[in-house]
């Protein structure tokens, strides 16, 4: 998520030259190597190709910097108001569809959460990992049972063109069932599930091109 400047606030404050004098920059004795710690893999192979540093002093400049916000209040609400009324419109078509309630939910968590990060920025990581044998069997493992659910998605729907109009929340445990009947699914609940939301989005985007006749057919193929 990236937070928008309307032109006519102009630069944020801290967007100023004394203030960017007193940001700390490294030197040949203000910082030093620290572990690198990311919960997963090895540690030596995280130690040796991932490296992360720390200052060794604290700046106190910095803590009485007041930094005010780089985006207007009014045009925070602004937005806010206006997620509100796509989020209402969505329910209330959703209702008169006659939608499942998880469909409804749905609709109502993806945009209350929009609503409370709009002044939040996210940031992403990347990390490459180096697994071991046993953790490759795993993924591997993990990857055969999802593959297994995303192809009887499209068993189901070969038999049954309606079989997914309830939503992947309304259909996915009974997938789950007919993959794994008795047997426990050995892998994590939420890529399960994402491989049957997964199928319905692709199904739902070749329906949209053959209604804006982008193709003139389509057909639903094994992973």
């Amino acid at each position: 998520m990236v937070n928008i400047i309307p032109a006519e606030t102009g630069p944020p404050e801290w967007f100023d030259r004394k203030i960017s004098k007193v940001l700390p920059l490294p030197n040949n004795n203000n910082f030093v190597k620290v572990s690198c710690n990311v919960n997963f893999g090895l540690e030596n192979h995280n130690d040796e190709l991932c490296e992360t540093y720390q200052f060794t002093e604290k700046n106190d400049k910095i803590d009485k910097l007041n930094f005010a916000p780089i985006v207007k209040e009014n045009y925070i609400l602004d937005q806010k108001e206006k997620l509100q009324k796509q989020k209402e419109k969505l329910i209330n078509s959703a209702k008169e569809k006659k939608k499942t309630d998880s469909t409804i939910k749905a609709i109502n968590t993806k945009f209350e959460k929009k609503i409370k990060n709009i002044d939040k920025t996210t940031v992403a990581r990347k990390i490459r990992i180096y697994p071991n044998d046993e953790q490759k069997q795993i993924i591997n493992t993990w990857s055969n049972d999802c593959q297994q659910i995303y192809n009887k998605c499209v068993d189901m729907n070969n038999n049954n063109n309606n079989y997914f109009n309830k939503g992947f929340m309304a259909t996915k445990k009974d997938i789950f069932n007919l993959v794994f009947k008795n047997n426990d699914m050995i892998c994590p609940y939420d890529m399960a599930t994402h491989e049957v939301q997964l199928f319905c989005a692709n199904l739902k985007s070749s329906f949209s091109n053959l209604k804006n006749k982008n193709i003139n057919h389509f057909t639903m193929k094994y992973k």
